[in-house]
């Protein structure tokens, strides 16, 4: 099987060994009616870890988010959230269809919005033309790979318990917040009502993310669940992999942000990346790329040599570090890049210096082969003017030359003359091989004593 280098997403993590074994020896019951052993013990394990009261099992955090506002919210109530947050660019407009919500989008600065403008924008619904403002929503890690602080947090929960309003978490990648701000988790929970976090990302299982607050909250989600379709019957199996995740998985994404550190690191030496740094908290890479080359074609050109990446998007390109790529990786993909960026590595470049020196060095004696040549018809210009006997068959007037000894000494003149021939020859490597063995052939008949014969020398330009 092929090895890939995969930097798309953190979901595209392949469970482990472990989770598979886990996933085989799983005690099972129908979720639907609450009676799965192993589905009870992974929705006690995450309320627990982030310290709330009660978790529900769901298929994927868009499942999760959109399930959140439908409980949160009624028709026509606002949400307060990022322009760019998840919710907004990547779910399809399902708060429009499921929630029938308005969401008030305010601008984010590295995932933040401002402070006041969330206490301006929030609205009561005492005017007649206003919905009335329900939830705030904030997004940790944020979706540009940036971490919002605990005091962020704690600043925007207070002006919502200060207007009677609830604080949602996407929690995505919460363990990636946590990791990159090197705190517990909950020093982040405590700062949301409710929150839901992924399974399926770095931590390496195969499906599912848990939302979780309040009892009193999950049991009304748990009924909006069934009524969106997710409710699951046997699906212990799948939660069987989640609790693998929470228990250990989630330890070893520092080891996700360093290899992401150097991949920055070894972009950053690349002409014409530039690469984000303000957005490198967690395992992702933001970079823009000033490149002839399409993009399109690089990825799949990268796809070619193993490599599958995403096109960017609004110019920016993104690539995701995870359990399943090494630094070895990490050095590869940015060489291969490099390369197919029209620039080459340290290695290649002394290798194009040897081969540049090569040409020139076969080039040089190929000139110096001409030049022996043309010495080589003068001295038959001597013999035949003054040693060789007359007859009528095969005298040689002494005012005329043979027509060996004038190809000799064209060859000569347009090796000397010619700039662009010389040129051509030291960038032809195959032409000059070529010509240097019919030089060599020439030679050897000459110390056979045959006939000397020059051949004039065909240079293809480049």
């Amino acid at each position: 099987m092929q090895k890939w280098i995969d930097l798309r997403s953190d979901t595209v993590t392949n469970p482990t060994v472990e989770m598979r074994q886990a996933m085989v020896n799983a005690i099972v019951g129908d979720d639907v009616y609450n009676d799965d052993p192993t589905v009870k013990e992974l929705e006690e394990l995450a309320a627990s870890i982030v310290c709330k009261e009660a978790a529900l099992f769901v298929p994927s955090g868009t499942f999760a988010n959109q399930l959140a506002l439908f409980t949160h919210c009624d028709r026509g109530d606002e949400v307060i959230l990022g322009e760019d947050c998840h919710i907004v660019a990547h779910e399809v407009g399902a708060a429009a269809v499921i929630s029938n919500v308005n969401l008030r989008t305010l601008e984010t600065i590295n995932g933040k919005m401002d402070l006041d403008r969330i206490q301006a924008s929030i609205r009561y619904g005492e005017d007649i033309h206003w919905p009335k403002t329900k939830l705030i929503c904030l997004e940790n890690a944020y979706s540009n790979g940036v971490v919002l602080s605990p005091e962020y947090m704690s600043a925007v929960h207070k002006i919502a318990k200060d207007n009677n309003l609830l604080v949602h978490l996407d929690g995505a990648r919460l363990f990636n917040a946590a990791t990159s701000l090197d705190v517990e988790v909950d020093e982040l929970t405590q700062h949301c009502d409710t929150l839901m976090f992924c399974l399926s990302k770095g931590l390496c299982a195969p499906i599912g993310s848990l939302l979780v607050g309040s009892k009193e909250f999950i049991e009304k989600a748990r009924k909006n669940r069934k009524l969106l379709g997710g409710g699951m019957r046997q699906v212990g199996v799948l939660a069987a992999a989640g609790i693998v995740a929470l228990n250990k998985m989630r330890h070893c994404l520092q080891d996700d942000h360093k290899h992401a550190a150097l991949l920055a690191a070894q972009l950053g030496m690349i002409p014409g990346i530039t690469v984000k740094k303000d957005w490198q908290d967690i395992n992702m890479v933001f970079c823009t790329i000033d490149s002839d080359v399409a993009a399109d074609s690089l990825v799949d050109s990268l796809y070619k040599k193993g490599i599958k990446v995403n096109g960017p998007e609004n110019g920016v390109w993104r690539f995701v570090t995870h359990f399943w790529v090494t630094e070895d990786d990490m050095l590869d993909f940015a060489s291969v890049l490099k390369k197919l960026l029209g620039f080459q590595d340290g290695a290649a470049d002394n290798e194009q210096e040897s081969d540049n020196s090569l040409v020139e060095s076969a080039s040089n004696g190929l000139i110096d082969s001409v030049l022996n040549q043309s010495d080589l018809g003068d001295s038959i210009v001597n013999i035949t003017s003054s040693e060789q006997p007359r007859n009528e068959t095969s005298a040689i007037p002494s005012t005329e030359f043979p027509e060996s000894a004038l190809n000799s000494v064209d060859a000569t003149k347009s090796a000397l003359n010619s700039v662009d021939a010389i040129e051509s020859a030291l960038n032809s490597v195959s032409a000059t091989e070529s010509d240097s063995n019919s030089v060599n052939a020439t030679e050897s008949g000459a110390e056979k004593n045959q006939k000397p014969r020059v051949r004039r020398f065909k240079v293809t330009r480049n």
